[in-house]
């Protein structure tokens, strides 16, 4: 998706004028979103002058919360975290993708499971939430119920307070694309996914957890809070796959 766009970091200037913008939409804020790209790639320094500016115009905020990759937070000493904590950084929504080794290969994330986990458990230790992105289908089809355990045991191990799930859409440009044109990669059937996505959610033991599914990718869209609303949810998908049986 991002191939033709180069990175690049913004100047103050520009954060400036984008949160004048917000204060005179949402002067009573408490919560911001730092959009277009991964926040957490940023330097520490920067983010939390980033952080000054941003109560400089909206000082009622007390969340600032973005995208983050496992990759850049490996790149976060503890002390780097408890600084970013203390300064209201917390909830990042995470790419995490899949729990299964096999399937962060085929996606080419750069991390095994084990130092996700590493990771994620870091960042609760000092003191940060987080969501957590997970791609049904992402390993296979053949390797879709495997994929589905691995997922929700990683889930499971680190305790998000909210796990969004899609399906994958592949672009004619993609890596994962071509694969499943040269037949490396056999993509999950609509039953497939769901059969995925019922072994996922079924294994997912939380306390307390957002399941978001309402992504227009998803074969069905599901939205409820864990374990209260699971059967309900599951009741959904096993409606949705008999008409695909």
């Amino acid at each position: 998706m991002y191939k033709t766009q180069s990175f690049r970091v913004l100047p103050e200037e520009d954060i400036r004028e984008q949160l004048e913008v917000f204060r005179e939409q949402n002067p009573a804020a408490g919560r911001i979103f730092l959009e277009n790209g991964d926040a957490y790639a940023l330097g520490t320094d920067r983010l939390l002058a980033i952080a000054d500016l941003i109560r400089e115009y909206l000082p009622d905020i007390g969340i600032i919360t973005g995208y983050a990759s496992i990759r850049n937070i490996m790149h976060k000493t503890d002390r780097d975290l408890r600084l970013l904590r203390e300064a209201g950084f917390t909830q990042p929504n995470i790419g995490l993708e899949s729990g299964l080794n096999e399937a962060l290969k085929i996606l080419g994330k750069g991390y095994t499971a084990a130092e996700a986990q590493e990771q994620l458990l870091r960042m609760k230790a000092c003191g940060m939430e987080f969501s957590l992105n997970v791609i049904l289908g992402s390993a296979g089809a053949p390797l879709r119920l495997e994929n589905a355990r691995a997922t929700a045991d990683l889930i499971n191990r680190t305790g998000p307070f909210l796990v969004f799930k899609e399906i994958p859409h592949l672009e004619a440009s993609s890596e994962l694309y071509r694969m499943r044109e040269e037949g490396e990669f056999t993509e999950c059937s609509p039953l497939e996914y769901l059969e995925e996505e019922e072994a996922l959610l079924s294994a997912i033991d939380l306390p307390e957890c957002i399941y978001f599914g309402v992504h227009y990718s998803n074969i069905v869209r599901l939205l409820g809070r864990l374990p209260d609303d699971k059967e309900v949810m599951l009741a959904k998908i096993r409606r949705t796959m008999t008409e695909y049986a």
